[in-house]
């Protein structure tokens, strides 16, 4: 038989709250419920130098300029079918999707292009997902008669409350893990390229002249073969409205250096231009931090915030044809860049 006086009790209580209580984030969808989420994003450009040579002869491609962006982003998405914890099908609505853009310090002869503040064409378009094992990934289809452009669809990302960035298995509070910083393209890019590529506006030019067009490298970009990490831990676990919400930091740094020839001159094929690109080098400096807020009661991510700076250098070699000539063109540009992210999720059970 055992006996236990007053201070063994105490003691024992006392040291069983001491011990930490293991967690798992996973995503833990539901069929039938509703996730409203929505990403606020600012970003701004500074062109501290820039310099576009054509057959030899350098002029100036923009220092000093400034640019400035904004993406708002609200998306809906309603579950249907899950199976063991992975999502077989969902239909996703494009409740709002605004570009905006403005730019200082631009000369007359350089046209800066940009989202112009209209809603894109997936604005109110509703796109269904549907799980392909065979695939490793989902299918989208539009959903209703009146549709986008096929070629919309195979710039989407399904982006599913940020699943890559989570842990495997259990940990407790002060735990830590690291990510591969490809992953942070996830967030930069929330949803995919939800605007088409559009042709380059070359009117307002002087007469005689040749418009030539310096590739976009942020609409290129592909973020693979990043060195670095993000570094994520497991800071505190807090109780809000009822909620169990798990509060993880992370910080990330590194650099990504990337040859973007072929995407780049695709990418002109694409908008109307015939611009061959035999080199277009981008070389990023990074570092970053912020935080992500997980309920562990319903198993969905609850917010994640993102501060980003990047030192950039650029080089891209090019040939082009004007006037019955034959153009060689070289550009090289060093920018600063700097993000904010703001992204929110809010989950309705399908019961509700």
């Amino acid at each position: 038989m055992i006996f236990l006086n007053a201070s063994t009790v105490v003691a024992g209580t006392l040291l069983l709250a001491a011990l930490p209580i293991a967690e798992t984030l996973e995503f833990t969808p539901e069929a039938g419920a509703t996730y409203v989420r929505t990403l606020q994003m600012q970003k701004s450009t500074e062109v501290e130098s820039a310099t576009i040579s054509v057959m030899d002869q350098e002029m100036d491609a923009g220092g000093g300029m400034v640019m400035s962006g904004s993406r708002n982003l609200k998306i809906v998405d309603v579950l249907g079918k899950v199976e063991d914890g992975r999502v077989m099908d969902f239909v996703r609505t494009y409740e709002s999707v605004l570009d905006e853009s403005s730019a200082e310090g631009v000369s007359d002869d350089i046209q800066v292009s940009g989202a112009d503040g209209e809603a894109s064409d997936l604005e109110g378009q509703q796109v269904s997902f549907t799980w392909d094992a065979e695939e490793d990934a989902y299918t989208p289809k539009y959903v209703g008669e009146e549709s986008g452009e096929d070629e919309w669809l195979e710039e989407l990302a399904v982006s599913l409350d940020m699943v890559n960035w989570l842990p495997e298995g259990e940990l407790d509070v002060g735990a830590k893990w690291e990510l591969s910083l490809d992953e942070l393209g996830s967030l930069i890019w929330y949803g995919g390229r939800l605007y088409p590529i559009t042709a380059p506006d070359s009117d307002g030019g002087p007469e005689g002249g040749i418009s030539i067009t310096v590739p976009n490298f942020s609409e290129i970009q592909k973020m693979e073969g990043t060195e670095g990490q993000i570094r994520l831990t497991f800071e505190r676990l807090e109780e809000e409205d009822g909620n169990r919400i798990a509060f993880v930091s992370f910080e990330l740094k590194g650099t990504i250096d990337q040859d973007l020839a072929e995407e780049a001159t695709a990418f002109q094929e694409a908008s109307g231009s015939e611009q061959v690109f035999e080199a277009a080098d981008q070389s990023i400096e990074m570092a970053g931090s912020g935080e992500l807020r997980w309920d562990l009661n319903t198993g969905h991510l609850v917010s994640l915030t993102l501060d980003l700076e990047q030192d950039i250098e650029e080089n891209a070699e090019w040939s082009a044809s004007a006037h019955g000539m034959d153009l060689e063109i070289s550009f090289t540009a060093t920018k600063s860049q700097t993000y904010h992210i703001e992204l929110g999720v809010e989950r309705t059970s399908g019961d509700e």
